[in-house]
C-alpha cells in the first residue's frame, strides 16, 4: 500500500541522515570485553549494526571502559563500519563469548 511504502522511505532517509549526522563514535567496553589493542577492532553486539555503518574512513573513534571509567583514544577509523568483518576475532578457546561479533575497525 501507499502508506507502506512511505514508510520505507522515511525509513530509509532516517538511515541516511543518521549517516550524516556522526561526527565521531564512541564504543562502550569493560574490562571484560577491551578489545586487543594490536588489533584496534572494535565490536558491538548485532543490535547495533546500523550505528555502527555510520562510521566512515576518518572518523574519530573512542574506546570507553566503564570499568574503569577511562576514555582511551583518538583512534581513527581506517574503514566503513561493518558487520563480522573478522568472525574469529571474539573466539575464546577456554570460555564461550555469545553475543560479541566484531562490527567496525
Amino acid at each position: 500500500t501507499r502508506s507502506d511504502l512511505d514508510w520505507r522511505e522515511a525509513k530509509a532517509q532516517a538511515a541516511l541522515a543518521l549517516k550524516k549526522q556522526f561526527a565521531g563514535f564512541i564504543f562502550v567496553c569493560n574490562n571484560a570485553t577491551v578489545p586487543d589493542p594490536q588489533h584496534r577492532l572494535f565490536g558491538l553486539p548485532a543490535h547495533h549494526k546500523e550505528s555502527v555503518r555510520a562510521i566512515r574512513p576518518g572518523m574519530p573513534i573512542f574506546l570507553y571502559n566503564y570499568s574503569t571509567r577511562l576514555l582511551h583514544g583518538v583512534f581513527e577509523a581506517v574503514s566503513d563500519g561493518g558487520y563480522n568483518l573478522d568472525p574469529h576475532a571474539w573466539e575464546n578457546t577456554d570460555i564461550n563469548k555469545i553475543g560479541r561479533a566484531p562490527v567496525s575497525r
